[in-house]
């Protein structure tokens, strides 16, 4: 079983050490680093990661927005790794799947963000309620 961390920063500019330092720390065996905005569909690191992992690893990331573009893809990242058995865990949010904590985490926000929720609903349930051009854009 294999730990591999994921970091991801914005632009080429910008210093992973903040993300590779504490994936190093988690005892991550591998780390992949992306330099790109998290709003692109290819981020080849990602990819490349993704298709590293094997049953019974686990994908470390310090935050859970390095890793989706939007709440629905995360969602599905998380759904594509419970499927593989492929674990997930966020380091400064204290989330591992192993635990099902992520499941329960992310359900009410990514249905709220498909049924295209209140500001008041959102705000209730903890999540962003972006313009449906936005939510669109991203997903």
């Amino acid at each position: 079983m294999a730990t591999i961390g994921y970091a991801r920063v914005s632009t080429r500019d910008q210093n992973p050490d903040g993300q590779t330092d504490p994936l190093g720390a988690a005892g991550c065996d591998k780390i992949f680093v992306e330099h790109a905005s998290g709003t692109l569909a290819k981020r080849p690191a990602l990819t490349e990661a993704l298709r590293y992992l094997r049953e019974g690893d686990s994908l470390v990331v310090t935050k859970l927005d390095r890793l989706g573009r939007s709440v629905r893809n995360l969602k599905q990242v998380a759904d594509e790794l419970q499927q593989r058995g492929v674990g997930l865990k966020a380091l400064s949010q204290g989330i591992d799947t192993t635990t099902r904590h992520l499941r329960h985490t992310l359900q009410p926000c990514a249905h709220h963000r498909t049924r295209g929720p209140s500001v008041h609903d959102s705000r209730r349930d903890g999540c962003r309620a972006d313009p449906p051009m936005e939510r669109d854009r991203c997903a």
